[in-house]
């Protein structure tokens, strides 16, 4: 998912602080991690890399970081350049909507996905 957005300039364009629309280089993928001792949600962003396996570390990574945390809290959010990514695996959906406040100017992708065993049927 984060290859095919990032192959398409269409899918990282955003507004700069003046208002003009441009493009990022690359856009990295931010998802909801489910932590089910303290029954919340919370954000973790990985860094895209073209070279799969790089991109898969920095997965491996922020998630090894993330769990090791003994107070779970979002992983900070240093540039605007994240596209959504929501999986929930324990809904069945056929729609998705994001409500942005005045969103009028939000322009990022967002990729709502079933898990793999739904589509297998598994």
């Amino acid at each position: 998912m984060s290859k095919f957005v990032n192959k398409y300039k269409e899918f990282r364009m955003d507004l700069n602080k003046d208002g003009e629309l441009g493009y990022y280089d690359k856009i990295n993928p931010i998802f909801t991690v489910f932590e089910e001792a303290q029954e919340q949600f919370y954000q973790v962003w990985t860094k895209y890399d073209d070279d799969f396996e790089v991109f898969y570390q920095n997965y491996l990574l922020d998630m090894k970081n993330y769990q090791q945390q003994e107070i779970k809290s979002s992983k900070l959010l240093l540039e605007k350049n994240v596209f959504n990514v929501s999986c929930v695996p324990w809904v069945s959906f056929t729609g998705f909507n994001l409500n942005l406040a005045k969103g009028y100017d939000y322009y990022l992708p967002n990729a709502s996905v079933k898990p793999l065993n739904l589509f297998m049927g598994i």
